[in-house]
């Protein structure tokens, strides 16, 4: 609604009142402060491929992603067959059979024969484990960083010094 505002207009011999419409004045806009914050950049953007070709692209980089793996699978076994497994965390070396017998409890211990055969420990069972007791001594020997040796009558557990 437009505002009014009355206007006098005097003449000498009568006096009139007349509205007149105040013009509605729009407020000036203030000019934008200037930002000197730096602006982050866009990413930059590539063209997607054809569907036709992403297939093929996937398929040579995974046949090369399986033939390196391949050849460092094969890699980890020539060293492990080499050098036995890798010990990452030092250990103190023991000098004698009883040191080593220490690690296991008692009734294992009376089951092995410990004997230190050029960087390793040699432990034989004595006689017959069962799947229980095996299962015990694999996980101490492994907790040991050694293997078992699978090689019939001789069998035994591999232990690095």
């Amino acid at each position: 609604m437009a505002q009014k505002s009355l206007t006098q207009t005097t003449s000498p011999t009568t006096k009139k009142v007349t509205e007149t419409p105040i013009p509605k004045q729009e407020p000036t806009p203030t000019p934008p402060k200037e930002d000197h914050t730096p602006k982050p950049t866009e990413p930059k953007t590539y063209s997607n491929p054809t569907p036709q070709e992403i297939p093929e692209i996937i398929k040579t980089f995974t046949d090369g992603l399986e033939g390196i793996e391949g050849i460092v699978y094969a890699m980890r076994q020539k060293l492990l067959q080499l050098y036995g497994p890798v010990n990452y965390q030092e250990q103190k070396r023991s000098e004698t059979p009883n040191d080593i017998e220490m690690k296991f409890t008692e009734e294992q211990a009376n089951m092995l024969n410990f004997s230190i055969v050029g960087n390793y420990w040699s432990i034989k069972p004595k006689q017959f484990l069962g799947a229980e007791n095996f299962a015990k001594i694999s996980g101490t020997v492994r907790a040991l960083g050694g293997e078992y040796i699978s090689a019939g009558r001789d069998s035994h557990f591999r232990v690095r010094r």
